[in-house]
């Protein structure tokens, strides 16, 4: 994995997320990521990881996002 980390967001209901290094805590309201650059938690309603690879850093998430930010 490298330190490059991405977010990208189509629709307001799917968000791939590369520079993924752990899960912190995954539930159909809030996902929360630790990524190369920090913390970062989406907010929505049934949230649901499509696809997660930690060898590459990588998650994909479809659901209704409400809220997307990292922690400092």
């Amino acid at each position: 994995m490298s330190n490059k980390h991405e977010l990208i967001m189509v629709n307001r209901n799917k968000v791939q997320v590369s520079g993924v290094k752990d899960i912190i805590s995954l539930d159909d309201t809030s996902i929360a990521v630790e990524t190369t650059n920090g913390i970062l938690e989406i907010f929505g309603v049934n949230l649901k990881a499509t696809s997660l690879n930690l060898e590459t850093g990588e998650i994909s998430i479809n659901g209704e996002v409400v809220e997307i930010k990292y922690l400092t």
